[in-house]
């Protein structure tokens, strides 16, 4: 599994910020809709947590806020 996921990460990565966007959004879709299916409702609170949790491993030269941002293209806005 861990082999397959860095595979696809590899693929992404290569994309254009074009792609990644959409690929990005289409992701977050469907984990909203497997979390309705589940009866999981999480709270914007709970993800701010876990996002600030996520920010300590990621190099200092990142803004984790802008690049999500940016692959989102204003989806969340």
């Amino acid at each position: 599994m861990v082999a397959e996921l860095k595979e696809v990460i590899s693929k992404v990565e290569k994309l254009d910020q074009e792609e990644q966007k959409r690929i990005a959004e289409l992701l977050e879709k469907q984990m909203k809709l497997e979390n309705k299916k589940d009866g999981a409702e999480y709270d914007e609170e709970y993800l701010k947590s876990l996002r600030d949790k996520a920010k300590k491993s990621w190099p200092a030269d990142i803004n984790p806020d802008e690049w999500l941002k940016e692959v989102r293209g204003g989806y969340d806005q």
